[in-house]
């Protein structure tokens, strides 16, 4: 059954968690009409097209079932599955600034992608602080703390997915964090690999790791 199991939290509540949708039959309805007030006319004919193909032949992704045509208790939601924040800033208040963009992002139910490799590793001087950076990694695991926060408040589990240079210098500590019980639980992680570093895979060259602004 296309809608059996856990996806029964598509199902519409109320403000008070009242179940509002006792059928599948009920959540396609919801979605069908919502999608067909979007046309400028024939909104009717459209309605029931997508709701012939919709739990049969199709159903949309996990936020279109659960927040579409929802506005009346959901107000803050979104029908987007996924979403990547803007260029991370090498500095303290950028690096914030984003996680605050995730934050909001995360409770409207998007899961939220990021590239890390702007921000200088561990190790790095600090201009105008005197100390050392604490590097990519740590602050990571504030994006996942926000995950696990915001998270507990939604239908679902957060997302998020991490990327990160081929080529910097954290990149090894990047790959094997998660094999580490309980830590970066909310992220996948992916390295960005270039031609350049497979051309060096295969010919067994070394592999230089550095960051835009000296270490």
């Amino acid at each position: 059954e296309v809608w059996g199991g856990a996806a029964g939290k598509y199902r519409l509540r109320d403000n008070s968690n009242n179940i509002l949708e006792n059928t599948p039959e009920d959540t396609c309805m919801r979605v069908a009409k919502a999608l067909s007030e979007i046309e400028c006319e024939k909104k009717e004919y459209w309605r029931d097209q997508f709701l012939s193909i919709l739990g049969s032949k199709f159903a949309g992704g996990g936020r279109i079932m659960a927040n579409v045509g929802s506005g009346k208790y959901k107000k803050e939601t979104s029908p987007i599955n996924c979403t990547v924040m803007r260029q991370i800033p090498d500095s303290m208040s950028g690096i914030m600034d984003v996680a605050k963009d995730a934050a909001l992002t995360l409770k409207s139910g998007c899961g939220v992608g990021y590239d890390f490799s702007t921000i200088r590793p561990k190790g790095s001087h600090v201009f105008g602080a005197g100390a050392e950076t604490s590097g990519i990694i740590s602050f990571m695991k504030i994006f996942d703390s926000i995950c696990s926060t915001i998270m507990s408040g939604g239908s679902r589990r957060g997302a998020q997915m991490a990327c990160l240079d081929v080529s910097s210098p954290e990149i090894e500590d990047f790959i094997t964090e998660k094999r580490k019980d309980g830590m970066l639980r909310y992220f996948n992680c992916s390295v960005l690999i270039t031609d350049a570093f497979m051309h060096a895979v295969e010919q067994d060259q070394d592999w230089d790791l550095w960051f835009w602004e000296k270490c």
